[in-house]
């Protein structure tokens, strides 16, 4: 990561990200479910949460 061009910009996603790359970000964002399927007792759909 430090060693990119300046004009470089990196996107990072994913679950539990390391807390230095949390500090060393210029942005950082969050999703949570607001209605989760498991409520609703729905099953996992191929291709999506699988």
């Amino acid at each position: 990561m430090t060693a990119r061009p300046p004009h470089m910009d990196l996107m990072l996603t994913g679950r539990n990200a390391p807390a230095k790359n949390i500090t060393r970000a210029g942005l950082v964002t969050g999703t949570r479910a607001a209605k989760p399927n498991h409520a609703q007792k729905m099953q996992a759909r191929d291709g999506i949460e699988t």
